[in-house]
């Protein structure tokens, strides 16, 4: 048997993994200020210098500038006025997906790349590769918005201003925008997509779970209604299954070091915990914004995600449309039992083997 403070070498990389709530708070709360220092994992595209004074994901120690890049994001991008403002965006992309789908009906679909095809400065950033991968498709990307920077930079009005006009209006260097630009993305549609291919497995593995979840969005919604951010608030059972498929699969397991502790399977926390059980969290208050330390895909203390307001945002709307506007099969009748749930560590949490899935 082993602690709650396990210690284990992945690679040349020695890793401690708290996995009790007790060593999680006493990690990312009572020592939070002294472990808060982070490790560049070899992947990264910059020297540490570089990365230390303009990165917000990858800064080794809370300097004064990263502690300014933080409340920068969280008051022009993840403040709840400006996820709102958002929200009209969010929602014409899911109806081009659902739209796209129902184009697909019968077919065989990767439900990972659907995602990525609707985002698609995202699938570029897949930092799963190796670093001459990364290179490669980071400087793809910057080549594409360093025309879009310079653009808006030599603009004498703009008719209208978003997260990018800011960090120009702000001072922001080209360098700069570019780094947080790329961790943002990166970050972002990593964790939305593993979720949700995560969710839609796990759900087509419990029958049970997947009714229920039908029969809530159904009593909600009717065949042809759309489904918009305002109108999911108050679904308990979908919230329950986002926060179940979050505590099984937590979407940035090893690689952004000190990001979640491996409380989520603790059998001394949760009831039959290697097991797919929404229920757990209906009458339940634990919540994942970093103050249950049993529950914290997201992290806690001051390296808590500040996005996972958006995320919780998408995540809620996408699986919701994917579940009530299509029935689900695996490809050729194949049983959801036998369904591949092997793990492949990255910066996210991926199924090793994509979901391949059929809409009806």
């Amino acid at each position: 048997m082993y602690g709650p403070l396990i210690s284990i070498k992945l690679g040349t990389q020695l890793v401690v993994v708290a996995s009790s709530p007790a060593s999680a708070t006493e990690i990312l709360k009572t020592q939070d200020r002294l472990l808060s220092v982070r490790s560049v994992p070899k992947v990264a595209t910059y020297v540490l210098s570089v990365i230390d004074q303009h990165s917000i994901v990858f800064s080794s120690d809370l300097s004064n500038h990263w502690k300014f890049l933080r409340e920068f994001c969280r008051t022009h991008l993840f403040s709840p006025k400006a996820v709102e403002s958002q929200t009209a965006l969010r929602e014409k992309k899911v109806s081009k997906m659902i739209h796209f789908l129902r184009s697909r009906n019968g077919e065989t679909v990767k439900i990972s790349e659907i995602l990525f095809d609707f985002y698609p400065l995202f699938e570029a950033l897949d930092l799963q590769g190796l670093r001459k991968q990364t290179e490669i498709y980071q400087s793809q990307l910057i080549n594409i918005w360093s025309e879009i920077v310079k653009e808006k930079r030599q603009a004498i009005s703009r008719h209208s201003s978003d997260f990018l006009d800011v960090m120009i209006d702000s001072g922001f260097s080209d360098l700069q925008i570019n780094i947080l630009v790329t961790e943002l993305i990166s970050a972002g549609s990593d964790t939305t997509t593993s979720t949700i291919e995560w969710a839609m497995a796990e759900l087509l593995r419990n029958k049970g779970a997947m009714h229920k979840l039908q029969a809530e969005l159904t009593s909600k919604f009717r065949e042809n209604d759309i489904i918009t951010e305002s109108n999911i608030s108050e679904l308990p059972y979908l919230a329950a299954c986002v926060k179940e498929t979050l505590r099984l699969h937590s979407p940035t397991p090893f690689l952004i070091p000190r990001r979640a502790p491996e409380t989520w399977r603790d059998s001394n926390t949760w009831e039959d915990a290697l097991s797919f059980r929404p229920e757990r969290f209906l009458d339940s208050k634990v919540d994942f914004r970093g103050q249950d330390f049993e529950f914290i895909p997201f992290g806690a203390g001051r390296r808590i995600c500040p996005g996972l307001g958006f995320a919780r945002q998408e995540i809620h709307l996408i699986l919701a449309s994917l579940i009530h506007y299509f029935e689900w099969s695996l490809p050729n009748g194949e049983d959801p039992m036998q369904l591949d749930m092997e793990e492949k560590f990255g910066v996210t949490l991926q199924k090793e083997k994509p979901l391949l899935i059929v809409p009806m």
